[in-house]
């Protein structure tokens, strides 16, 4: 059997970054994917997914438990949450914190109570409908850094240009700044000025920045999708889960359009969550379902993957 943990290599060593506009210059990151092994450039891409992101917490365990370590993790979103928060403290007891965020959380942890009809706060004129108090106290907990650059695991965070959609990439900074402003879906909460830049949620410009993985020199790339490619037809309760649902859409048509480009440039193991695809997106008592549903289905993916790479030895 040969080694799941060792792809052949790819010919594309990392390269900089190319029309993309970074806050911090990637050498440091480069100069690890390029020494560190020079057969295996693990990276991980955590999507977007809101209260879905809870079944990568299970995705992140049973990788932990392949042994499967990244050299990178790329986030946006509810992904750049927990890839932060894994990334400071990548041992069993950081999943276990982390774990405990999302069993904990409630509706009312991230949106406060309203005071009035939800008609009334979509039609006022304000920039967006909540503020981000409940939001920024749940990144305080779910993390133990304060910048970015203090990340035992390298990360990079995927935040978007209000101005122009043009993804802007964090690597170093305040951490619970960088994430508010990755987690700043449109309308929902308040941009986030950094800088120069007025920003909003990463998954708007790169939810699953799986290019930009194989930009910075990606051999191997695991997916935590908060999702399923898998077409399911739904039924909605609410206008917002039939917005959200349709941002979905356009978000796995790209996933699909990258993995079919970079089939034959870079090992890609997609983990799905059939769970998440199917919970509603402002349902947050099911994290319990979407934890197990993530760990169950990363230990399929990763099983699949290495019954792929079996030498047989009879014919």
């Amino acid at each position: 059997m040969t080694d799941p943990n060792s792809p052949e290599r790819t010919s594309r060593g990392p390269q900089p970054p190319k029309g993309q506009k970074i806050h911090k210059p990637l050498e440091k990151i480069i100069s690890r994917l390029r020494h560190r092994d020079e057969d295996k450039k693990v990276v991980f891409i955590l999507s977007g997914g809101a209260n879905r992101g809870a079944c990568q917490v299970g995705m992140l365990r049973a990788l932990y438990d392949f042994n499967i370590r990244p050299d990178l993790i790329l986030g946006a979103s509810a992904g750049a949450l927990n890839g932060v928060s894994f990334a400071s403290n990548p041992t069993l007891e950081g999943i276990d914190h982390l774990e405990e965020v999302w069993r904990s959380m409630r509706r009312e942890t991230i949106l406060p109570p309203p005071r009035f009809g939800s008609t009334w706060r979509y039609a006022k004129k304000s920039p967006s409908v909540y503020q981000n108090d409940n939001l920024r106290h749940v990144i305080q907990e779910s993390i133990s850094i304060k910048d970015l650059r203090e990340c035992e695991i390298p990360v990079e965070v995927v935040t978007t240009k209000l101005c122009t959609g043009e993804a802007v990439r964090f690597s170093s900074g305040d951490a619970v700044e960088v994430l508010l402003a990755s987690t700043a879906l449109p309308g929902t909460y308040p941009s986030i000025t950094i800088g120069r830049d007025e920003l909003i949620d990463g998954g708007v410009s790169d939810d699953i920045p799986l290019l930009r993985a194989y930009e910075l020199g990606a051999t191997q790339v695991y997916i935590l999708y908060c999702s399923s490619l898998t077409e399911t037809k739904k039924s909605h309760e609410r206008p917002i889960e039939a917005i959200l649902d349709s941002f979905s859409l356009a978000k796995k048509a790209k996933l699909r359009s990258d993995i079919a480009l970079l089939a034959n440039k870079v090992e890609i193991t997609l983990i799905e969550s059939p769970v998440a695809s199917d919970t509603n997106w402002l349902d947050f008592s099911r994290s319990d379902a979407l934890i197990l549903d993530g760990y169950r289905s990363a230990f399929d993916a990763v099983q699949r993957k290495q019954l792929r790479q079996v030498i047989p030895t009879m014919r």
